[in-house]
């Protein structure tokens, strides 16, 4: 029996992946094409094309798994140790199906830990170039929200004289009224 027979008569679509004993085709082993994620429900599916047998044993890495009254084994809750070679047989017959490998690809939880961790990293990035743009406008426009009259002026803090530039300057005044009233009385005559 070949590959396309056995689909029909199964009405199997492409989600499962068959392997056929070379031999005498007697026994198949079903088995997910593709890699599962840890977590899901995997269900392997023994075929027996000539007869039905009254067990059916189920293998993982040549070790007996299970030896159950039906032709199909499901593994609930699949995790990463089960992951490795499967095959089926009829005990009393010693008939046998090929090993199939049944790959486990770990869960997306590492996926969701590092996007929250970039989302946080974004977030804080985010605050910081907003303190920064606060603070660059507080510095320009001497406030938050500037008021129309324009930034307000601060006016340094006055210090008194000392007494030597009360001098000096009393000087220069007495020296320029003198000048101003030469400039007078030069002009009159």
């Amino acid at each position: 029996m070949n590959f396309l027979s056995i689909s029909a008569v199964l009405g199997l679509t492409a989600f499962m992946n068959q392997t056929t004993n070379s031999k005498d085709d007697s026994v198949i082993i079903m088995s997910p094409a593709h890699p599962v994620t840890e977590g899901e429900q995997v269900v392997l599916r023994c075929h027996y094309s000539f007869h039905k047998p009254n067990r059916t044993t189920f293998y993982k890495d040549g070790k007996e798994v299970s030896s159950l009254n039906v032709t199909e084994m499901v593994i609930d809750n699949v995790t990463s140790t089960d992951e490795g070679f499967y095959k089926c047989a009829d005990p009393e017959d010693k008939s046998a199906s090929p090993e199939r490998w049944l790959a486990v690809q770990g869960t997306w939880t590492w996926v969701v830990l590092s996007s929250c961790i970039v989302g946080i990293l974004l977030l804080i990035t985010l605050i910081l170039i907003l303190v920064c743009h606060y603070r660059w406008h507080l510095r320009c426009t001497g406030g938050w929200l500037s008021s129309k009259e324009g930034p307000t002026s601060i006016q340094a803090p006055q210090t008194k004289q000392d007494v030597t530039e009360i001098q000096w300057d009393l000087a220069w005044m007495e020296m320029a009224n003198l000048l101003d009233k030469q400039e007078y009385t030069a002009s009159d005559s």
